[in-house]
């Protein structure tokens, strides 16, 4: 592994390719094995599945993820910070406030429904409904061939 200086003057390491899978379990072990994020259990995942997290503008690694987890959090940064750049407010406060807007609402729900609100009931209802049409709709074709 090369070294180099980090801009707070801590020894910096350059990791290899090769030493990535050995890193990322030394990474594991310290957060006992947990995804970060979810807390998920990484040790019962497939080495392929526990990412080795970095900021992609520093290149600093932050820790394991579960792939999921890996994926969500890029997608999130990515798509809000291009959404934030217009309007002047940071990523992290940005997301304070939004858990604090969830939390606060959570806590004091307006107790009104929102017109497209579907319940899981209904939207159980809607797909046996659907299902039931094409299953309906194949046995027409069938008896309209034969």
């Amino acid at each position: 592994m090369k070294r180099r200086k980090h801009p707070d003057s801590k020894p910096l390491r350059i990791l290899k390719r090769k030493d990535i899978s050995s890193y990322k379990h030394e990474i594991a072990e310290q957060q006992d094995y947990r995804c970060s994020l979810c807390g998920s259990d990484l040790a019962c995942l497939p080495n392929k599945k526990i990412h080795l997290d970095h900021d992609h503008k520093t290149g600093m690694v932050r820790g394991t993820l579960c792939a999921g987890c890996n994926r969500a959090e890029g997608k999130i940064k990515n798509t809000i910070s291009r959404f934030l750049s217009n309007i002047g407010i940071e990523f992290e406060q940005y997301v304070a406030n939004m858990v604090k807007y969830w939390k606060e609402n959570e806590d004091n729900p307006s107790c009104v429904l929102h017109p497209d609100h579907k319940t899981c009931h209904d939207k159980r209802t809607k797909n046996l409904r659907k299902s039931k049409e094409r299953r309906d709709a194949k046995k027409t074709n069938k008896a309209s061939t034969s």
